[in-house]
């Protein structure tokens, strides 16, 4: 999955249950583009994960590749904190996430 900036709220959705995460809205947003800015940061944070373990990965900042289950359960908790208007965006912050799922990648 690739992220693709303007989406509308059906096509993050849709989205978001492909990554097998069942959807639910944002308990902060109050109307339906705060709802759909959560879900764009939600589905740019899982691209941005992406990116990130590649680099990682190429500068040896990891010790391996996360398995699929660990990457899943890092889209699971970070779509916990983004609907619950619980995240910083902080690249510190998603590697954190990163570790706690997987500590054997920590170099």
């Amino acid at each position: 999955m690739s992220y693709i900036a303007d989406s509308s709220l059906p096509e993050l959705i849709a989205q978001i249950d492909a990554l097998g995460i069942p959807y639910r809205g944002a308990s902060w947003a109050d109307d339906p583009e705060q709802e759909r800015l959560a879900a764009d940061e939600f589905v740019y944070e899982t691209d941005h994960l992406r990116e990130m373990v590649e680099m990682m990965t190429t500068m040896d900042e990891i010790g391996g590749q996360p398995t699929a289950a660990e990457i899943h359960s890092v889209h699971l908790r970070l779509f916990q904190v983004v609907m619950d208007g619980d995240w910083n965006a902080t690249e510190d912050e998603l590697k954190e996430m990163l570790f706690d799922v997987a500590p054997r990648l920590r170099v």
